[in-house]
């Protein structure tokens, strides 16, 4: 497979210029774009509206060329959003294209990448051994998608993972369903652990068997070395897997 990687300024969430100017002359095909990661100049907390703007901005730009849905984009397309860019930072997205390769393979290494996505997890699973397995299933998938068969090959993962609204935990309640916490900023460090072990666990830098709710968060001695873990609001709780 062919991979293709362009950085582009933002000014404001909703900025899609960049990619509309790099469509509109021809050197990337809407219909390949299947991942994009960004920084937006939002505060970065669980409140943070900017990740969902900007991630409609492009639902709706791709949409209208690939004429079909925003809906059915973010089916098509993996968004992974950040916010806050304080210091140094700068509002930016890197768009992910992928095309079939023409011909023979050399035997070279090149860049591949691979994308997978878990079932909804549930408010309960957040940052549990239920989101490990989860997450660690959606990267074996996204090693058979990429063709790579040594783990150690892989050099980057990109997960977005969900956080735990005041909606999510109210939902919860009602269903008289227990939570790892009922902060909603507390709950980043249990969703990043879960995701990051879940990589971890998919890539064989870790054992199941020294796996447990207990360790989520808490054990500094089990990580992963290739991660970098994103995080979510949406009430629709699922957690997306690049691995390249």
């Amino acid at each position: 497979m062919n991979i293709g990687v362009w950085k582009v300024a933002m000014a404001a969430p909703n900025d899609v210029s960049e990619l509309l100017k790099l469509i509109d002359s021809g050197q990337v095909d809407p219909a390949s774009i299947v991942a994009l990661i960004g920084k937006t100049e939002g505060n970065g907390g669980a409140n943070d509206f900017t990740r969902g703007y900007a991630t409609l901005s492009y639902q709706l730009l791709l949409a209208r060329y690939l004429r079909t849905t925003p809906e059915e984009i973010g089916k098509r397309i993996a968004f992974a959003w950040s916010g806050g860019t304080e210091g140094v930072l700068s509002p930016h997205a890197t768009v992910f294209t992928r095309t079939s390769s023409s011909g023979q393979s050399d035997g070279t290494a090149r860049l591949t990448m691979g994308i997978g996505i878990t079932r909804d997890i549930l408010p309960e699973e957040v940052g549990t051994i239920m989101q490990v397995r989860e997450v660690s299933g959606a990267v074996i998938r996204a090693l058979g998608e990429a063709e790579i068969d040594d783990p150690s090959d892989v050099h980057y993962v990109q997960v977005k993972g969900p956080l735990l609204t005041p909606a999510i935990i109210a939902d919860a309640d009602r269903r008289g369903a227990k939570l790892v916490t009922r902060d909603p900023n507390g709950s980043k460090a249990y969703a990043r652990g879960a995701t990051a072990l879940g990589v971890a666990l998919g890539l064989g830098e870790v054992k199941e068997k020294d796996l447990s709710d207990n360790v989520i968060a808490r054990d500094m001695n089990l990580y992963t070395s290739v991660r970098r873990v994103g995080r979510s609001t949406a009430c629709r709780l699922r957690s997306r897997t690049a691995c390249s």
